[in-house]
């Protein structure tokens, strides 16, 4: 399987579109994200969990994605209604199964899971100003 970092932003990025309370989904980091953006930070590290076929150069690893969800200015009453609506398990614009909507990024990587999400933060944009948002820690098997 070949696979981009490009494609599994670009994946990441078509999964979050589901997600109706947002004006901007990111694939990558820009200088104006204006919020309610939801925005594929990147990763810090590949984590290689198995090494395939002797001589392939081929194996399995883990990379652990970072996406964010920006909502808006920490004491405007609308971001913190559009954080509610992210964070929460069973609403309509949860954030958590929005990630997990396609588990395989249409094929591109073997499988994905949400394994943590920070809750309510205060976020520092490039411009540096604190908005209000969260950050959802994600799995990506390859």
């Amino acid at each position: 399987m070949t696979v981009e970092m490009a494609d599994i932003r670009a994946g990441l990025a078509t999964n979050l579109k589901t997600v109706s309370g947002s004006r901007q989904v990111l694939a990558y980091p820009t200088d104006n994200q204006l919020p309610p953006t939801l925005l594929v930070v990147g990763f810090d590290r590949i984590v290689r969990t198995g090494f395939g076929n002797p001589g392939s150069g081929r194996g399995s690893f883990e990379i652990p994605f970072l996406i964010q969800g920006i909502a808006g200015k920490p004491t405007v009453k609308s971001a913190h209604i559009v954080l509610d609506r992210w964070l929460s398990p069973f609403a309509s614009e949860n954030v958590w199964g929005a990630i997990e909507s396609d588990r395989t990024l249409g094929g591109k990587v073997s499988s994905l899971s949400v394994v943590e999400c920070d809750g309510y933060q205060e976020i520092l944009l490039p411009g540096g100003v604190y908005m209000l948002g969260s950050t959802w820690h994600v799995n990506i098997e390859l």
